[in-house]
């Protein structure tokens, strides 16, 4: 899986790049200008949507069992991988609204990448675009999948969550069980709901892990010597843009709000679940 993602991800990036190196030529300035148009609360609000377009960093650490050095090169990679999306994420953006009008954008909508790519490289780049979405949906499905099922198989080691969690494929040492659970939880979301609601929900439950990762440094920041100031700065913008997004999806997506609300209810119910049966078990 390791090498497989490698060779994904690598083709995807040189895909992108292609696009956001030739595409910049033909920008179009009258689709930049004027920025805030619409005013500035709107950049602020798709902030909070796209959060979990920049969280493919967090599925490190679920690896750091395997790293060789992990106090050099775990904070290496999740720097490098934050420098560089955010590059790729600006070069690509601005090419795909310096090409595209706002209207056109709306109208196309998962595919306006591609539909930007077309004025420039033709019907060729419209495909190469879609492989590059298909591989890179490819890419983070297997970080995802892989990633969360060893996160799984070491809270479970941990207890933190049922032992079946820690059962492991012999050969290979695959949480099999994590694996396929998590696999058909994500079968369930990709079908029975949009792709708005998909990042909705994913952007709310990372701002809120941040949000309590955050609490948490404060409350230890002895131990893990750092300065309050960090997690609290950190603390108080990820629980801003979660009420952003929150009063966003109250306004114009009520039901999506209503179902990301029932999947926490569940998970919640879950987890006492859980932890009342740990409790009796002790006694």
């Amino acid at each position: 899986a390791g090498h497989t993602e490698v060779l994904i991800v690598l083709t995807k990036v040189i895909i992108l790049f292609l696009f956001a190196g030739i595409g910049i030529y033909f920008v179009k300035s009258d689709h930049l200008f004027p920025i805030f148009n619409t005013g500035g609360g709107n950049m602020i609000i798709g902030a909070a949507v796209i959060f979990v377009a920049y969280e493919g960093f967090e599925l490190i650490p679920n690896a750091v069992h395997e790293m060789k050095n992990p106090g050099r090169d775990l904070p290496r990679s999740i720097l490098i991988s934050i420098i560089i999306t955010i590059i790729i994420y600006l070069l690509v953006s601005f090419v795909a609204v310096g090409n595209l009008s706002g209207a056109m954008i709306s109208k196309y909508k998962e595919y306006a990448l591609a539909a930007a790519a077309k004025p420039f490289l033709g019907q060729a780049g419209f495909v190469l675009i879609g492989i590059g979405a298909l591989l890179s949906t490819a890419s983070a499905i297997n970080a995802t999948l892989f990633g969360t099922a060893r996160l799984g198989m070491v809270m479970a080691q941990d207890k933190a969550l049922p032992k079946a969690f820690s059962f492991r494929e012999r050969t290979r040492d695959i949480p099999w069980l994590s694996l396929v659970l998590i696999t058909l939880v994500t079968l369930v979301f990709v079908n029975v709901s949009d792709l708005t609601l998909i990042s909705s929900f994913a952007s709310s439950t990372f701002l809120l892990i941040f949000i309590f990762i955050n609490y948490s440094a404060i409350k230890l920041h002895k131990q893990i010597g750092i300065g309050r100031l960090p997690p609290l700065l950190g603390l108080i913008l990820s629980a801003g843009c979660w009420i952003i997004l929150i009063g966003y999806l109250w306004q114009t997506s009520t039901k999506g709000l209503e179902w990301i609300g029932g999947f926490y209810a569940f998970i919640i119910l879950a987890e006492l679940a859980f932890s009342e049966r740990r409790i009796l078990r002790k006694k």
